[in-house]
């Protein structure tokens, strides 16, 4: 240990179980995403994480007087006949980052993480190479320690401060011919059959909910050409545990707009500490796509945000252009690739191959067919 941490103390947990305490007791006064919580990380550990072999490297780094400052929700995952150390989470956490005490970025850790961090990774155990994506800026409003490492910017989230009434804030930022078009939406709908937006608390209503979620997302990615990210299923028992776990029950959020007897949109979604996710959205096809129902849920959603306390509404992570229209914070999330010894070099030279392959508007939409293609078959 650096002399400068002589007095601190530094552990390693490889099973969820023996950081459970020290973790559950953090979180509570902690800087985190919901991503970083411990009861969402274990669902998918349980159910993902074990089933690929995901081994955690759970840090936690308490301070002389043996309170917890820092902890890192890490793991090494094998792929082939090479080692990541990465973020647990993987593909379903849109942010990858450590729990922070609150006041991280003034303790002599935060000023001298640089110092930290070989000293963390030195105790890790065997990998090729270190990848850690979705990275964000800040953590709720502090200092995010890992960008230390890398000023690679790889994508960026967007928010809004819900401040003031949902009338104004809609008048504001929704020009009146768009208001007026769902106004209009919604009537066409009601004339189909009662028209009613609704959080799911039914355990047995919740099944249904999230069943038809997973339906209209695979039927979306089909349409598309997208991986179907619902294909494996231990990704489908996820979003199940989840949003059925009593652990969870005062994080995850089932809502729906239901017309008649059709579910026409649905949304999974998380509120942690007043901030509120859009997650997992998905609509009704066919004839009702015309009637623009995510739209629909959404501003709902919305609305009900600003009656219930939120004080941001996180649309994380992705560019999509409707975010711009609703958004007025925009975060950049970070990369950063250390590949170890030849073998992580190797690897390392083939991802960026891979996403100058990706960047070519000419090359990459014929991949993402014969991607498409091959996952179908194999699936």
């Amino acid at each position: 240990m650096n002399n400068r941490f002589l007095s601190s103390t530094l552990t390693v947990h490889r099973h969820f179980e023996t950081a459970k305490d020290m973790w559950t007791r953090f979180e509570r006064n902690a800087e985190l995403y919901v991503f970083q919580s411990y009861d969402w990380l274990y669902t998918w550990h349980d159910l993902i994480g074990r089933k690929n072999s995901i081994s955690p490297r759970i840090v936690i780094l308490r301070n002389n007087d043996d309170r917890v400052v820092l902890i890192l929700p890490l793991c090494i995952i094998t792929k082939g006949l090479t080692k990541y150390l990465t973020w647990l989470g993987g593909k379903l956490a849109d942010y990858h980052c450590p729990i922070l005490c609150r006041n991280f970025s003034e303790t002599e850790y935060g000023e001298h993480f640089d110092e930290l961090w070989p000293m963390i990774t030195s105790q890790l155990g065997g990998y090729d190479i270190i990848y850690l994506d979705k990275q964000p800026e800040t953590i709720n409003g502090q200092a995010n320690p890992m960008l230390g490492l890398s000023k690679e910017i790889h994508e960026y989230s967007f928010s809004v401060n819900i401040k003031g009434s949902w009338d104004d804030f809609y008048k504001r930022v929704r020009k009146s011919r768009l208001r007026a078009d769902s106004r209009r939406k919604k009537r066409r709908l009601s004339e189909l059959g009662e028209l009613k937006f609704v959080i799911i608390n039914d355990a047995e209503r919740i099944k249904e909910i999230v069943q038809k979620m997973i339906e209209q997302k695979r039927r979306r990615y089909d349409e598309t050409f997208s991986t179907d990210l619902f294909a494996d299923n231990s990704v489908r028992k996820f979003f199940h545990r989840a949003a059925e776990s009593k652990s969870l029950k005062n994080v995850i959020q089932v809502s729906a707009l239901i017309c008649g007897k059709t579910i026409v949109a649905t949304h999974w979604g998380m509120m942690k500490d007043k901030r509120f996710y859009w997650y997992m959205p998905s609509f009704e096809s066919g004839k009702w796509h015309n009637y623009s129902s995510g739209r629909l849920l959404l501003e709902n959603l919305l609305e009900w945000s600003f009656e219930n306390g939120v004080e941001i509404f996180d649309f994380t992570i992705g560019g999509e252009r409707y975010k711009h229209e609703w958004c007025d914070q925009q975060m950049k999330l970070f990369r950063h690739i250390e590949p170890i010894g030849f073998k992580g070099r190797g690897h390392s030279f083939a991802l960026k191959i891979t996403e100058s392959l990706r960047e070519n508007s000419l090359i990459y939409p014929i991949l993402r067919k014969v991607k498409y293609y091959y996952y179908r078959m194999m699936n």
